[in-house]
């Protein structure tokens, strides 16, 4: 957003910025200042919740997010209809009541009751307060007198008092702030007052009655929870009994103990009666092959070897004597000599036996061992019967573990049910007992009159003003598409802007007189200095093409492109070179450029036919005649070329006064014949889609200069 035109647009409604928010601040003053004095009275509640020295022990540890719950409870409950309607109730006895001390004065639907409609009122309300019941509409029709609607026009109604009543917590404190603001002081104090007295009493008798209905509740609970858990005791104690079963858990686990043992014996048994058998079995060997092995004499093998050291010694002595007595064969005659020796005393040494008394010895052997393999197998049976009476036990127990297991649970769950219940029990008794007294902490007082709101609300009037009507010209300002300035047409185009002159006010618009001002008409002197800029800017375009004709066109008709085309001739002319204005038919362009209007008029139609020209001093005029002719409907390419040669030769500059682009078609063959060309466009119009085409087929012509912004509305004085 361009901030500076958003501003020039403020500056345009300047006026409007500033009646609007003081037209507001004026009203509402007006408004306001008649407004009635505000009363606040102001009661505390002190609930306990947070108090230290109101929990007990079992409760130090304080739960901010019940005690915030509580909080919102207790306040919502100072909201309830039911209490409201207490209130409500109370506030129309009184004003009934006491004509003369009302709160409020009497609403007109009050005054129109007679003397006697008012007491029947009071006496129908007085039995509503009594029953702590509400006013409905179903009491209009019982009392015969509109008392709800009396309600709802003293503003006693629920909505009525819930506008002005507010009540808050203060900070984290044990308080709860009950504030409510009217044009009476005694009917702020009274309200204040009523609500939290009102408030303590419903509330500690609805605690109450929700306390002493949850004991009733939770003992008729614990009640059968007790009666359910000692059938379940009772139902496990007597299986138990039934089944000879004191403690089903060490007993089993005494049997498999003996279990155990048993078969540890019977394992060794068994591995005893084994070698028993193998140790018969071995004597039973012995005996058979004679005795003879176990006797203690030398034997055959012995003999054997003996027998052969000597025949090794006796061939080794007589290699000996046959080799001459070597040394070699010495020490082997003396290694074998030791040899046999060792072997003979080792045979002398052994004691012999008997083999008579061997054989009685394995005989006794055997029959030892055969008696204690007769005891090890007849030991086996009791083994096995013993082992087989164990585990007829252990089985016997395992259809009683698991009716035992089944009654324990039942046991177990009705015990931990009534424990539960039992601390419930406990707990909302202790609650009932230890709960937090309300109290009313700080009673309301009739106070003095708030500071009168008027000055604020006349600065927001204002301030509201201000900003809706800075808000509405935003809003137009951004979704006005109008084009004003160079940077409008720039930004919606993306087309270059030549130049730009001002829109001139003054009837007076001969070009003589705007060029001779000497700065006393605003508006000319700007304007002559704007169209030098362009008369520059236009001149450096055409030194760098060939040729010398500049076209202007624009965008839509009535764009004040004749105009534009008479004074940039004009401004040429000044600079000493012979202009060629070729512009549409005009009957007063020449008194504007020259101030002449006695010389006849050269058309350009003419000229095309007779190529004969009547140059002036310094602007020469070619009117061209407005018809449906086109220019290539006139003349042939080659006579139009050969004319426009003709031209260029006679003039410095022509300066061609073309169509709009509203005919394109007609535009399109004058620029074959120019060198440059210029679109005139008018400050304060808005583009359409089909302009914008327009543009973009102008934009892709090689000769198109740029664009110049006419009519523009400057920002000062003339």
């Amino acid at each position: 957003m361009d901030i500076k035109a958003l501003l020039k647009h403020y500056g345009r409604y300047k006026w409007l910025i500033i009646s609007v928010p003081l037209l507001c601040v004026v009203v509402t003053y007006f408004l306001v200042k008649d407004l009635p004095q505000k009363y606040i009275s102001q009661a505390q509640v002190a609930t306990g919740l947070t108090d230290e020295s109101q929990r007990t022990a079992d409760s130090q540890n304080l739960d901010y997010f019940r005690v915030t719950t509580q909080f919102g409870n207790i306040m919502e409950t100072m909201r309830n209809r039911t209490v409201l309607s207490i209130l409500t109730n109370s506030l129309m006895l009184h004003d009934l009541q006491n004509p003369v001390t009302a709160f409020q004065p009497w609403s007109d639907l009050l005054q129109k009751l007679s003397p006697q409609e008012r007491e029947k009122a009071a006496s129908f309300v007085r039995q509503k307060l009594i029953a702590r019941e509400p006013i409905t509409l179903n009491d209009n029709k019982a009392a015969g007198i509109p008392l709800l609607d009396i309600a709802k026009s003293m503003a006693y109604d629920e909505k009525g008092l819930l506008k002005n009543l507010n009540i808050q917590r203060l900070g984290e404190s044990d308080f709860i702030n009950i504030e409510f603001t009217s044009t009476n002081p005694d009917l702020s104090a009274y309200v204040v007052n009523t609500l939290a007295q009102e408030f303590l009493t419903y509330y500690t008798n609805t605690t109450f009655t929700n306390q002493r209905n949850s004991l009733t509740l939770l003992d008729s609970l614990l009640k059968d929870k007790e009666r359910v858990m000692t059938e379940k005791n009772a139902e496990l104690k007597n299986y138990k009994i039934g089944s000879g079963v004191l403690n089903l858990d060490k007993q089993s686990d005494v049997i498999y103990t003996q279990i155990s043992q048993i078969e540890a014996k019977r394992a060794e048994t068994i591995s005893q009666i084994q070698s028993l058998k193998g140790a018969l079995k071995a004597i039973n060997t012995k005996l058979a092959a004679g005795g003879e092995a176990s006797t203690g004499g030398t034997s055959l093998e012995e003999n054997n070897q003996i027998i052969d050291l000597e025949n090794q010694l006796k061939i080794a002595n007589q290699q000996y004597i046959k080799n001459n007595f070597r040394a070699e064969d010495k020490r082997q005659i003396d290694s074998l000599s030791a040899l046999r020796r060792l072997k003979v005393a080792a045979a002398a040494d052994k004691y012999i036996t008997s083999p008579s008394a061997v054989r009685k010895e394995l005989n006794d052997q055997r029959l030892k061992l055969e008696t204690d393999l007769a005891l090890a197998q007849n030991s086996m049976s009791s083994i096995e019967a013993e082992l087989a009476t164990l585990r007829g036990r252990y089985s016997s127990l395992v259809p009683t573990d698991a009716g035992v297991q089944n009654l324990e649970r039942d046991a177990d769950v009705a015990t931990k049910e009534y424990m539960d219940a039992l601390t419930r029990y406990n707990q909302t008794s202790v609650e009932k007992n230890t709960t937090a007294k309300l109290h009313l902490a700080q009673p309301g007082l009739p106070g003095t009159p708030e500071p009168s709101k008027g000055f604020i609300y006349v600065g927001l009037a204002g301030f509201a003003g201000l900003s809706l009507c800075l808000a509405i010209l935003t809003i137009a300002f951004v979704l006005d598409k109008t084009i004003r300035t160079p940077r409008d047409w720039k930004s919606a185009t993306g087309i270059n802007v030549v130049g730009s002159l001002n829109f001139i006010q003054e009837k007076n618009k001969d070009l003589r007189d705007i060029w001779e001002d000497n700065a006393i008409v605003g508006n000319y002197s700007i304007y002559k200095d704007l169209l030098r800029s362009l008369r520059f800017e236009v001149d450096r375009e055409l030194l760098t093409v060939e040729g010398n004709v500049l076209g202007v066109t624009s965008l839509y008709r009535g764009s004040g492109k004749t105009f534009l085309s008479s004074s940039l001739a004009y401004a040429f002319a000044m600079t000493g070179r012979k202009v060629l204005l070729i512009s549409e038919h005009s009957p007063n362009l020449a008194s504007m450029i020259r101030n002449d209007q006695e010389q006849p008029m050269q058309g350009f139609e003419s000229f095309l036919v007779k190529k004969e020209i009547k140059v002036e001093d310094l602007i020469t005029i070619l009117n061209r005649t407005p018809g449906s002719k086109s220019l290539l409907e006139m003349k042939d390419a080659n006579s139009l070329i050969a004319g426009f040669s003709y031209l260029k030769d006679k003039f410095d500059l022509i300066i061609i006064d073309m169509d709009s682009l509203q005919d394109m078609n007609r535009v399109k063959e004058w620029m074959m014949f120019v060198s440059k060309f210029l679109l005139v466009f008018d400050a304060g119009t808005k583009l359409d889609d089909h302009s914008l085409e327009l543009l973009e087929q102008v934009r892709k012509e090689p000769g198109f200069l740029g664009a110049v912004l006419n009519k523009v509305v400057l920002n000062q004085p003339v």
